[in-house]
């Protein structure tokens, strides 16, 4: 099945098995699966990745970039692009997340590595 075949519902019922995995895993991980387990709960950060696997994006899975600053650590959603679509820049997402504060401070839509 590629993602363009699999229906809102669907997206939805993943996200929400992911989430419990996650919740899971972060009470035994370190600091990136914490900021996981805070981005991965934010419904702004769910809303913009249910509308990019609705938008035939793949996803190709989650890791975390360090900040200088201890409390902030970048989740970044990883994604490509639809299966025959050529695109120069993935459409991955990144979640700024607050450790301290346990929340998600700022959503970047459109996410490039810095080199």
């Amino acid at each position: 099945m590629t993602s363009a075949q699999i229906t809102p519902q669907q997206a939805q019922d993943a996200l929400n098995d992911s989430l419990v995995a996650v919740k899971k895993s972060a009470k035994k991980g370190g600091l990136c699966a914490k900021a996981v387990r805070i981005a991965v709960s934010n419904s702004k950060v769910q809303q913009l990745f249910l509308k990019k696997v609705a938008g035939g994006n793949i996803p190709t899975g989650i890791y975390c970039v360090p900040s200088m600053l201890f409390e902030h650590v970048t989740v970044v959603f990883g994604f490509r692009c639809p299966d025959g679509i050529i695109c120069l820049i993935p459409p991955s997402f990144a979640a700024q997340v607050d450790i301290i504060l346990e929340e998600v401070t700022r959503i970047d839509d459109t996410y490039i590595p810095r080199m």
